[in-house]
C-alpha cells in the first residue's frame, strides 16, 4: 500500500522528535544516565517530548538562519527558569545558564550510557551532517565532540530532509571558517562548519521506527505556507500505512515558529569579544 504526505519544517521536527525519544539509548539514558540537549530547535522539540510540556522553542537555539543571513542568539534573550540549556540527569531536568553553564560541565561524567542531542544545518549527499560554527574557538560542540569520539558518548543528530544539499561535507569544512570570509561579504555572521559524528535521524528513520513504513522524499520547497516543506511517498503493508497515517494526522498542524526579532546594534556574537560588523545591519537592495 502507498500514501503521500507533505510536512512543514515544524511538523518534520516534531515527527523526528517522537522517534528520538523512543530510541533505546535515549530511554536508558533517561533512567540511568545523562541526556544533554544542545541549543537548537530540533533539540527543543526533543526536550518538549521528554519533559511532557511546552518550552519557548524560538529561544532554544544558539544561532539561527534568518532571511538576511546567519544570526546569533544572545544569552540575555533567555530569561526565566526554563530558557537555558537543558540537561536531564536520570530524568531530572537541570536548566543551565548558557554559556556560563553548558553540557560541557557534565562531560567528564558521561560515557557510553549517556546521550547528547544536537542537530545540524546541512545534510550532505552522503547523509553526513554539519553544523555552522560562529565561534572561532569551536563553540560548545568543539568542546564535547572529542569526548564523544574518545569515550563513546552517544550523539544523536535529528535533521530534517529539507536540509539535504548536493555537496560533500568535506568540501565545506575545508573551505569555510570565521577567518576565511570577509565580514563585509557575508550576509549575517561569518561561520565555519563542524561535522557531527553521530546517529542521524531524519523523517526516513522516523517513519521506519514509528510506523514500519519506507519513506522516500519526492518533492521539496514551495512558497508561502509551502516554504521549506518536504513531501514523502510512503510504502508498506496496509496495516503499517494505516498506523503511520494516524501519526501523520496527529502531527499535522504543528504551529509554525515565528521569526526571532533582534536589535542588530546590540549584537555581540562571540568572535573576538567585540561586536560584529554584520551585513544584516544594512537593508539589502533588490537584485544584489
Amino acid at each position: 500500500m502507498k500514501a503521500t504526505v507533505t510536512f512543514t519544517p515544524e511538523e518534520s521536527r516534531r515527527f523526528i522528535a517522537w522517534a528520538v525519544v523512543k530510541m533505546e539509548i535515549v530511554k536508558k539514558a533517561m533512567k540511568e544516565g545523562i541526556v544533554g540537549l544542545s541549543l537548537c530547535t530540533s533539540s527543543g522539540y526533543v526536550a518538549e517530548e521528554l519533559l511532557g510540556k511546552k518550552i519557548d522553542m524560538t529561544l532554544y537555539c544558539c544561532g539561527f538562519i534568518h532571511e538576511n543571513g546567519w544570526c546569533y542568539m544572545p544569552p540575555e534573550s533567555r530569561v526565566g527558569p526554563s530558557t537555558g540549556e537543558l540537561v536531564l540527569k536520570k530524568g531530572k531536568p537541570i536548566w543551565l545558564r548558557f554559556p556560563d553553564e553548558s553540557i560541557s560541565d557534565f562531560i567528564s561524567d558521561m560515557g557510553p550510557k549517556d546521550v547528547i542531542v544536537k542537530s545540524g544545518n546541512l545534510r550532505d549527499s552522503e547523509g553526513r551532517v554539519g553544523c555552522l560554527l560562529g565561534d572561532p574557538d569551536g563553540g560548545e560542540a568543539g568542546r564535547y565532540i572529542p569526548h564523544i569520539l574518545g569515550k563513546g558518548i552517544n550523539l544523536i543528530v535529528p535533521t530534517t530532509i529539507n536540509k539535504t544539499l548536493p555537496v560533500r561535507l568535506d568540501q565545506l569544512t575545508s573551505n569555510m571558517g570565521t577567518k576565511a570570509i570577509p565580514k563585509k561579504y557575508s550576509y549575517g555572521l561569518v561561520c565555519g562548519m563542524i561535522p557531527l559524528p553521530g546517529i542521524v535521524v531524519s523523517e526516513i528513520e522516523a517513519f521506519k521506527w514509528l510506523g514500519d513504513v519506507d519513506a522516500l522524499p519526492v518533492a521539496a520547497g514551495g512558497f508561502g505556507s509551502g516554504a521549506g516543506c518536504v513531501s514523502f511517498l510512503l510504502q508498506g503493508s496496509e496495516e503499517a500505512i494505516k498506523k503511520a497515517w494516524r501519526l501523520v494526522r496527529k502531527v499535522k498542524g504543528e504551529p509554525r515558529l515565528e521569526d526571532v526579532l533582534r536589535n542588530c546594534k546590540d549584537c555581540a556574537a562571540p568572535t573576538s569579544g567585540s561586536p560584529l560588523t554584520c551585513s544584516t545591519r544594512r537593508k539589502p537592495r533588490r537584485g544584489t
